[in-house]
C-alpha cells in the first residue's frame, strides 16, 4: 500500500514542478521588465541633465514587453525621445529626434492590413514608423491620416516627472500601461471593416476625396445679409463613386447648381445668396447634403448613399426604427406660431382681408405633406440622426422658406437652419 502512495505522489510532484517552472518563466520573468525599466529613472545620466520629462510606457514592438519613452524638450524647440527596452535582461535605448511635437498612436494601417504603433505629429498628422530593432528607429511614411489609418487609441498624455524632485513615479506610469491586445475592441474593428470598405470603392477620379467640390467662386454681389458684410461663396459637390446611380445624382446635382463666374458677378443669380455643402460617412452610410439660401429662404437637398451598393437609401428605411408623433407635433406648433407671427408683423390680415386666411391655410396644408412625408433626413458627423423640415412664412416677395431642424438621436429642441450661418464660412470647409 505504501509503495502505490508513493507512485500516486510522482504526477503530482511532476505537476508542481511545471508548476515552479510556469512561475520562474512567466511571472518572475514578467516582473522582471519591470524591474529593468524602474532602474532606468534611478540613473541620472538617462535624464541628460533635463529637469522635466514625460514618461510613457508603450509596447511599441507588440511583443507583450513594453518600452519606456522619455521625452525631453529642447531649447531650439525640437524634441527628443529616448526608447528604453528590454533586451537580454537589461536595457537598451534608442534615440528619437523631432522637430515637431508628436503622439505615439495605436493605428490600424489599411495598406498592410495590420495594427501598430506610429509617432504622428500633432500639428501636421505626419506618420512615422517606429522600428526600436533598426539604426533609423523613425521612418516617416506616405501614409495618409485621414484616409490609410484607423485610430485604435492614442498614447496616454506624458506623464510629466521633474528629475530632483526623486518622487516614485513608477507605480502611477506602470497604472498607465495597456496591453495592446486589449485595444482592439468590437468598434475598433467595425471602424476598420468600414475604412476597408471605402478604401475599396470604385472611385471616378483616384486623386480627389470621396466627395470634392466640382467648382467654388466668391462673389460681394449680394454681401449685404443681415446688416452685415459677408464674402458669399457658391460651391457644389460631386460623389466621386464610380457606379450608374451615382453618376446620374452628379448630373442632378450639376443641372440645379451649376453657375459660371460672369453670372454671379452681373447679378444673373438675382436672389441666391449661398450655395454650399457638407458631408458625412457613419458605417456604410454617405450622406450629402446641400444647402441653399436667399431672399430671407433656406432649403436643403440630401442624398444618402449606401456605400456597399451605390444606392440610394430611403428616407423611410433611415426612420424605420423612430417614432416621429411628438417630434411633428412640436415642429407643427413651431412653424405655425411662425407663420401667425409673420402675417401679424406684415399685418397682412388688413390688406388682404379673407385672402390672408386662404393663403395661412395653404402654407399650413403644405406643411402637414412636408411633415407627412420627410424628406431632408441625414446622419450628422456624430452619427446622429437628424430630421429637417422646410415650410413657407410670409416675408420676401411673398412668402419665404424657412427650414427647421431636430437631432432625433438627442431628442433635442427645435432649431432654425439659417443660411447666414453657412454663408462666411468659406470654401471647401466641409467637416472641419
Amino acid at each position: 500500500m505504501k509503495n502505490k502512495k508513493l507512485l500516486w505522489l510522482i504526477p503530482v510532484a511532476v505537476l508542481v514542478a511545471a508548476v515552479v517552472v510556469y512561475l520562474l518563466v512567466f511571472g518572475v520573468g514578467t516582473k522582471n521588465w519591470q524591474n529593468i525599466l524602474e532602474s532606468v529613472l534611478e540613473k541620472v545620466e538617462n535624464f541628460d541633465g533635463a529637469n522635466k520629462v514625460g514618461l510613457n510606457l508603450i509596447d511599441l514592438d507588440n511583443n507583450k514587453v513594453p518600452e519606456l519613452l522619455m521625452t525631453m524638450p529642447e531649447k531650439d524647440g525640437n524634441y527628443i525621445t529616448k526608447i528604453f527596452s528590454v533586451k537580454d535582461k537589461k536595457y537598451v535605448v534608442n534615440m528619437v529626434a523631432s522637430y515637431e511635437d508628436y503622439l505615439f498612436e495605436y493605428l490600424y494601417n489599411v495598406k498592410e492590413d495590420a495594427y501598430k504603433w506610429y509617432a504622428v505629429t500633432k500639428e501636421s498628422k505626419k506618420i512615422y514608423e517606429v522600428n526600436i530593432e533598426e539604426k533609423e528607429t523613425v521612418k516617416e511614411t506616405d501614409l495618409n491620416y485621414n484616409s490609410d489609418v484607423v485610430v485604435v487609441k492614442k498614447a496616454e498624455d506624458k506623464i510629466e516627472y521633474e528629475v530632483d524632485s526623486k518622487k516614485d513615479i513608477w507605480n502611477t506610469l506602470e497604472k498607465s500601461y495597456t496591453k495592446n491586445d486589449t485595444l482592439v475592441t468590437d468598434e475598433v474593428k467595425e471602424n476598420v471593416e468600414n475604412t476597408k470598405m471605402l478604401s475599396s470603392i470604385d472611385k471616378i477620379d483616384d486623386s480627389k476625396p470621396l466627395v470634392y467640390t466640382v467648382k467654388s467662386v466668391k462673389s460681394d454681389v449680394y454681401a449685404n445679409v443681415t446688416e452685415q458684410t459677408f464674402h458669399n461663396y457658391y460651391e457644389y459637390p460631386a460623389i466621386n463613386i464610380n457606379n450608374e446611380d451615382i453618376i446620374a445624382i452628379n448630373k442632378d446635382i450639376a443641372k440645379d447648381n451649376e453657375y459660371d463666374d460672369m453670372a454671379i458677378e452681373t447679378g444673373f443669380l438675382g436672389e441666391i445668396d449661398v450655395i454650399t455643402y457638407d458631408y458625412y460617412v457613419n458605417g456604410n452610410i454617405l450622406s450629402v447634403v446641400l444647402l441653399h439660401g436667399g431672399n430671407e429662404s433656406t432649403w436643403n437637398t440630401v442624398y444618402n448613399i449606401d456605400l456597399k451598393t451605390g444606392k440610394e437609401i430611403a428616407v423611410n428605411d433611415l426612420l424605420k426604427d423612430v417614432d416621429l408623433t411628438d417630434v411633428k407635433a412640436k415642429i407643427k406648433e413651431y412653424a405655425v406660431n411662425m407663420m401667425e407671427k409673420t402675417g401679424k408683423d406684415l399685418n397682412l390680415k388688413e390688406y388682404w382681408g379673407d385672402q390672408y386666411d386662404k393663403e395661412l391655410t395653404n402654407i399650413k396644408k403644405e406643411l402637414d405633406e412636408n411633415l407627412a412625408s420627410p424628406k431632408i433626413v441625414f446622419r450628422n458627423a456624430d452619427n446622429d440622426l437628424i430630421l429637417r423640415v422646410e415650410f413657407e412664412v410670409f416675408g420676401g416677395q411673398y412668402t419665404c422658406n424657412k427650414m427647421v431642424e431636430v437631432n432625433l438621436t438627442k431628442n433635442s429642441d427645435i432649431t432654425e437652419v439659417k443660411y447666414e450661418d453657412y454663408v462666411q464660412r468659406g470654401p471647401n470647409t466641409q467637416n472641419k
